[in-house]
């Protein structure tokens, strides 16, 4: 199913005066817009979110991945997509492997194992092809020799503590970090110039939207998303207002 969300009017209405002083300060640039991104099946992400480069480990179309929750975040060239699985299947597995067996048995090790999992992905409507900047580099890197195929392998691939999408739409850019409360975000940049107006986000893969208490509701087959109620803000002398 393919679900469409307009913010073009959305995002004048939060802008609102804030709007009209930034098309008149031409020379500087401000953070006007910021959205909470979606929280894995209502998961609160305590561990601060790393993106991993994408070096052939997963699709083409990924650039980054994070772990979110009981699931994964992926950055792809003009969107996300998430994948997410029941949090009870996840924990019984980890249980269960780990559960002492007697006189070496292996009955419970090899047991069928139950992973229900859901995923949607959603589109910016019309973006262009950003330059896409990762930044906060952490020391330590991930490999990935998963199969017997090495042409698949990864290794050295370098974690990242935010993304930057520049211009995804003319003047726009879009940035994924996550902040001190484990919360997995993505801010629009609002430059001088930009036309906010008719941008859309195509949801494919969710049952359905709504709109409940000002916050975007993802229904899939394991639960509601929530993308938290967004605000605006602009940074002068290095405060928020």
């Amino acid at each position: 199913m393919e679900l469409y969300l307009l913010f073009g009017h959305f995002f004048l209405y939060l802008l609102s005066h804030k709007f009209f002083y930034l098309k008149r300060a031409n020379q500087k640039i401000f953070r006007v817009f910021f959205l909470l991104a979606t929280l894995i099946v209502g998961q609160k992400l305590f561990a601060q979110v790393q993106f991993v480069e994408n070096k052939g480990q997963w699709g083409p179309d990924v650039q980054f991945m994070s772990n979110a929750g009981s699931g994964s975040f992926y950055l792809t060239k003009k969107g996300f997509s998430i994948t997410q699985f029941n949090p009870e299947d996840v924990e019984n597995i980890k249980v269960r492997r780990h559960e002492p067996t007697l006189k070496g048995s292996t009955a419970n090790r090899d047991a069928k194992d139950t992973l229900r999992s859901d995923s949607y992905s959603v589109e910016f409507l019309n973006a262009a092809t950003p330059e896409i900047i990762p930044d906060k580099a952490v020391p330590s890197v991930n490999n990935y020799f998963i199969g017997n195929d090495p042409s698949k392998w990864a290794s050295n691939c370098k974690i990242y503590l935010g993304v930057t999408y520049k211009n995804i739409y003319p003047n726009i850019d879009l940035r994924y970090y996550t902040d001190g409360a484990g919360h997995l975000k993505y801010d629009f940049i609002i430059n001088p110039g930009a036309k906010i107006e008719n941008k859309a986000m195509k949801y494919r893969g969710a049952k359905s939207l709504t709109i409940k208490d000002k916050e975007l509701h993802v229904a899939t087959r394991l639960g509601v998303n929530r993308e938290l109620r967004p605000y605006t803000y602009q940074v002068i002398n290095n405060q928020k207002q």
